[in-house]
């Protein structure tokens, strides 16, 4: 491992751990930057209307839900993180762009972030409407199960595009050795 991967581990998990205990001591009023965007795209996606009070959120009477600090995703956020700032390690290959790929890391993750809470909190409506998750548990499991589906294929995604950038590199084209394997009949 080289100098420039260490210092984005460090700077990364600096920013993991800083983020993960604010996120556990924070109110929902705090948590705002990932709840206003959930909270627009959801009442924009539903043509519905929502009313706001420090003690209940966002509340939406016609679906009597309440999108509130344990909605904003922010676990789902800081997995996301580290999840992309591991799967980003060998394309570290100078100091300078350390700053860049974490930006861009907490960027891309707060927008799966967001997108991912409005569909677990759309299909969980939805699933609401059909009686099928209803209680504590399904809820929790249908939400885990989407989080999960949704950021395995954001990483291979990524990991797609990342190899494909690794390959097409001509730094590493110089580097790959060629093999020929002959099959013997």
């Amino acid at each position: 491992m080289k100098i420039n991967q260490i210092v984005y581990l460090v700077i990364g998990l600096m920013i993991f751990i800083v983020l993960k205990l604010l996120f556990k001591y924070s109110s929902s009023e705090d948590v705002n930057i990932l709840l206003r965007p959930t909270n627009f795209l959801f009442s924009l996606m539903q043509n519905s209307e929502w009313q706001y009070s420090s003690t209940n959120d966002y509340y939406y009477p016609e679906f009597n839900i309440v999108i509130n600090k344990s909605c904003s995703g922010g676990n789902f956020f800081l997995i996301c993180f580290l999840t992309f700032l591991f799967t980003c390690l060998d394309l570290i290959r100078s100091t300078r762009v350390v700053v860049g790929y974490i930006i861009a890391i907490l960027i891309g993750s707060f927008v799966l972030a967001v997108i991912s809470n409005v569909s677990r909190i759309i299909i969980l409506l939805k699933l609401n409407q059909f009686g099928i998750a209803k209680d504590g548990w399904s809820h929790e499991a249908v939400g885990g199960f989407i989080y999960l589906v949704l950021l395995v294929i954001s990483f291979l995604i990524v990991d797609i595009v990342l190899i494909k950038n690794r390959v097409d590199s001509p730094l590493e084209n110089d580097l790959q050795t060629t093999s020929s394997l002959s099959v013997i009949n």
